[in-house]
């Protein structure tokens, strides 16, 4: 506990430090312009660090419908692992954990909501991929958590937690689109020599809905997203998770505009914290 309040101390330095002048005396102001984006969000030209300490408060991305990560309330706060790193950053910056706005982003959404500057920070169980850190021009924090592709089928498929992607050939799989496991599923199929029908909607929770009506026979993501439906959903016995080694590696964690040192520093140290 100790050792956690001094990294805290020390998150809260480096804003103090970034916040403070140069050497007594010397006149430093300078003309901050501010510019509103086309999401209807002020953004003082500068360090995000700045226009989050104008603003007096965070707005951060999530999914919003990722069970165990991030939740969207009926009063528009969110509970889950990923919101609780939003509320960490606002805690560092501003002093006050609940200084957050929440904005609920699908996967297609995410990286333009945050290149248009309609959030400060992205918190949505993304990837960390060499693709998205060079093509799409993103920073991304530390990993906050290691995660895998899995899929989850029925019992009644023939399918039990000792099946391979060689058992799903014939199968229609549903995932939401604009991710990783679109590619890493039509990819390990094709290896396993298994032929599939992929379908993709919008959010994940779609594809559950369309899992449980019988017009997916499979639905796919990472492994932690499969355990908190089925958790959450209670199928009994009947809805099976497989293979039990992951077809994927999935480092999740924050993320935020390229070139932004200062509030990059902010983001790091806070999951370091």
């Amino acid at each position: 506990m100790l050792k956690r309040i001094a990294v805290l101390v020390t998150v809260l330095a480096l804003v103090a430090a970034a916040c403070g002048g140069d050497d007594e005396g010397t006149d430093t102001t300078t003309a901050a312009t501010t510019t509103t984006t086309s999401g209807g969000v002020s953004q003082t030209d500068g360090s995000t660090l700045d226009t989050v300490i104008a603003r007096g408060e965070l707005i951060c991305g999530i999914s919003g419908s990722a069970v165990a990560f991030s939740e969207t309330q009926a009063d528009g706060s969110a509970t889950g692992f990923d919101a609780d790193f939003c509320r960490a950053v606002a805690a560092a910056v501003l002093g006050d954990a609940s200084a957050v706005t929440f904005r609920s982003l699908t996967a297609g959404e995410r990286f333009e909501a945050l290149k248009n500057n309609e959030i400060d920070v992205l918190m949505r169980n993304t990837t960390f991929t060499q693709s998205r850190d060079t093509d799409i021009g993103m920073d991304f924090a530390p990993t906050t958590y290691y995660d895998g592709q899995q899929l989850m089928g029925k019992r009644s498929f023939g399918l039990d937690e000792g099946s391979t992607l060689a058992d799903i050939d014939g199968a229609v799989v549903c995932t939401n689109a604009g991710t990783t496991t679109e590619k890493n599923i039509t990819e390990g199929a094709g290896v396993a020599g298994a032929s599939i029908t992929l379908e993709t909607v919008e959010t994940f929770p779609e594809a559950m809905d369309k899992f449980q009506a019988g017009t997916c026979d499979l639905v796919t993501t990472d492994g932690s997203g499969l355990v908190g439906n089925k958790a959450t959903l209670d199928p009994g016995d009947e809805w099976v998770i497989f293979p039990s080694a992951p077809i994927s590696k999935e480092p999740l964690g924050p993320v935020y505009r390229q070139n932004d040192s200062a509030w990059g520093d902010v983001v790091n140290w806070t999951v370091y914290a």
